[in-house]
């Protein structure tokens, strides 16, 4: 992740929470349907993978389990750290660290790996080395949340047309979803067998056109990349004449409808 900047990852630090609608009372879901997967057994131990502000992973911390986040933003990690201490938390450690360079972890010593709305920014071949090389290999389990939109959303739309407008101005954006797919393949080849998809909760939400649009004026990557300045200027130029043509107005609320998902693959057999 370090390729981006730590200015940008500090920076979404500060809406972090907000951008996938994971209310505490969700998060807590997510956390007992990532628990409910795992063999009963004493101890667990937990490792999640750019860990952000601890929405989730402050609830999956346990006198029964170790939890350690490793994360790259020193931002997130304070804003997780005084969650935990609101909290009263004491079985949560905190790692700073890239999680594109080799985890600070020996060798089958977690039972868990963990990442929400992460993997997509990693080398997906280093997160099923690592992922490998860190679980244990009778209870392992690797499990990954995402958001996931209606194809038709605004959200979804822009951003296809956004990647769309890279590629003819002559930029590469990062592939995302067959990243992901590509972790969960990888894994299976290794012999864990990969779980049904998980839809933990969806909500109803709007999206103004406009908002994209100015989220992306003011970050420095698109599509997962540094694009030249004048290639993004070019893409911004076109993607709000396209809005405009599809919407009408920019600042009209869209109605659509978003899930919060999890895509698990385990060495268990039960």
């Amino acid at each position: 992740m370090s390729e981006l900047g730590n200015s940008f990852i500090d920076v979404n630090a500060r809406n972090f929470d907000d951008r996938a609608g994971v209310t505490d009372q969700r998060a807590n879901e997510i956390s007992r349907n990532i628990l409910s997967h795992l063999p009963k057994q004493n101890h667990i131990s937990i490792l999640d993978i750019g860990a952000g502000t601890g929405e989730i992973g402050a609830y999956l911390c346990g006198q029964d389990r170790t939890y350690t986040c490793l994360e790259e933003s020193k931002d997130m990690i304070a804003a997780f750290a005084k969650r935990a201490s609101t909290l009263g938390l004491e079985h949560c450690t905190f790692l700073q660290g890239d999680a594109n360079t080799t985890w600070p972890f020996p060798d089958q010593s977690k039972d868990v790996v963990f990442g929400s709305r992460v993997f997509h920014l990693l080398d997906p071949v280093h997160v099923v080395h690592e992922t490998l090389r860190v679980l244990t290999p009778t209870i392992g389990t690797f499990v990954m949340g995402k958001v996931k939109r209606d194809k038709q959303s605004p959200k979804d739309r822009f951003r296809t047309k956004m990647r769309e407008l890279l590629i003819e101005y002559g930029a590469q954006p990062r592939p995302s979803e067959k990243r992901r797919a590509g972790i969960l393949d990888q894994l299976e080849k290794a012999g864990m067998h990969t779980l049904a998809t998980q839809t933990i909760y969806s909500w109803e939400t709007t999206h103004r056109p406009i908002d994209s649009i100015s989220n992306w004026a003011q970050k420095d990557t698109m599509g997962g990349i540094l694009p030249p300045q004048a290639v993004k200027e070019k893409v911004l130029t076109s993607l709000r004449q396209w809005a405009l043509d599809v919407y009408g107005d920019l600042d009209k609320d869209v109605p659509t409808q978003e899930h919060y998902i999890l895509e698990m693959a385990t060495f268990d057999k039960q």
